[in-house]
């Protein structure tokens, strides 16, 4: 488990993110279940999160997988490195704190 910081999170979102859907998956389909297990028992949240979004990146390099954490505004990325086929890392993203929201 990595936590990324806000600079090595930020060089993973290379625009435009698309956003994925059933219809249109993300190039690479990894298993996260046991990352965000030990990300979310870390944590202190509840380890049945649900998939809220996922978005790729411009040139399919990075997959960032939204799991919303319960709480308004906050969620877990997981950033899945898609040439080597594995998870990068993880960064919490609370838009409460990050976009001043109330």
């Amino acid at each position: 488990m990595r936590e990324l910081s806000e600079a090595e999170y930020k060089a993973t979102m290379v625009a435009p993110m698309r956003l994925c859907t059933p219809d249109d998956p993300p190039p690479k389909r990894i298993s996260l279940r046991e990352y965000v297990t030990e990300v979310t028992a870390q944590l202190g949240w509840p380890s049945d999160l649900e998939i809220h979004r996922v978005y790729l990146a411009h040139g399919a390099h990075h997959t960032h997988v939204l799991f919303w954490s319960g709480e308004p505004d906050v969620y877990l990325a997981i950033i899945v490195d898609n040439d080597a086929e594995r998870v990068l890392g993880h960064r919490v993203l609370d838009f409460r704190a990050i976009y001043g929201l109330r």
